[in-house]
């Protein structure tokens, strides 16, 4: 039978690639900043529906806070770096790069959580740098196989996935550590809060209107910007709800959320007509042969 963690967290695998496919809709017609002001407006409205649950005891410990704001800029950082990317790359190509957190997040469960590795992880690993690797040299026919991995530096689009994946891999340590203190969907009020709090205030002091910006972004991108800001609270609070759970370990539960990369090839082709898609979903599969054995 699966665990409870596992059904939460491939449920949030599936709501982040449905999210990550509308988003890519919506920057179509609107700027990342544009959709992050408008996205975070409009997710304030969940916001109500987890005030009952609010316990604000665990935020009285200076650390708890202190991590709670650190959270917040890195969360913030590494957003914007991949909704750059994926305004610029095909979001089926931007996907199968992000499981490549778990080679970073692996050490840091180690450093900061205690966390021990086992061979089949190394396996994993190895499979997951292969996928990457097939992702690059089969679509677009490298003269050498050290091609893929020199263009991923030359690249700024794809330079920016990397830095976004580094922030996040931090971003999972910290997510662990603070919902011990706080349940799920304490954290989920705050991290929406400070996350929208950040980028309305840049807007603010930037002069321009952010109810106005909103309006004018939901006008221009229409459903597409409402199914991405749902399902973005969707993977959120399936995954914080998991990783809320004692038993669950960060680097079993990211691999397996990286599912997410299958589910967003797919989904590429039916609603964004991208092209190549099977080429591309063979990479994430490899991918997703190695995460199996991260997490089984």
């Amino acid at each position: 039978m699966i665990p409870y963690w596992a059904l939460l967290t491939l449920a949030s695998a599936l709501f982040f690639a449905l999210r990550d496919v509308y988003r890519k809709k919506v920057l179509f017609k609107a700027s990342e900043l544009e959709f992050f002001v408008a996205a975070g407006l409009l997710e304030l409205f969940f916001v109500p529906l987890f005030l009952p649950k609010l316990e604000l005891g665990g935020l009285a410990a200076p650390e708890t806070l202190l991590l709670l704001v650190a959270r917040s800029a890195i969360a913030t950082a590494s957003a914007f770096f991949i909704v750059q990317a994926y305004k610029n790359l095909d979001a089926s190509k931007v996907a199968p790069m992000q499981p490549l957190s778990p080679l970073l997040l692996l050490f840091l469960a180690i450093i900061f959580l205690g966390e021990q590795p086992q061979a089949k992880h190394v396996l994993g690993i190895c499979l997951v740098i292969a996928g990457a690797y097939l992702l690059e040299y089969r679509e677009r026919r490298w003269k050498s196989r050290l091609d893929p991995l020199k263009e991923v530096w030359r690249n700024p689009w794809s330079r920016k996935v990397l830095y976004s994946l580094v922030l996040w891999s931090f971003l999972a340590i910290i997510d662990k550590t603070l919902l011990k203190q706080i349940n799920s969907e304490t954290f989920y009020v705050l991290t929406t809060a400070i996350n929208v709090s950040v980028f309305v205030g840049y807007w603010l002091a930037r002069g321009k209107d952010p109810l106005k910006t909103a309006k004018d972004v939901a006008a221009a991108a229409g459903a597409p910007l409402f199914l991405a800001v749902f399902f973005n609270a969707a993977q959120n609070l399936a995954v914080f709800a998991a990783l809320a759970l004692p038993e669950t370990m960060v680097s079993v539960l990211i691999p397996l959320r990286r599912l997410s990369a299958v589910f967003t090839v797919l989904l590429s082709g039916k609603i964004l007509k991208e092209e190549n898609i099977a080429s591309r979903a063979a990479a994430a599969v490899v991918m997703v042969i190695g995460s199996y054995f991260l997490v089984f």
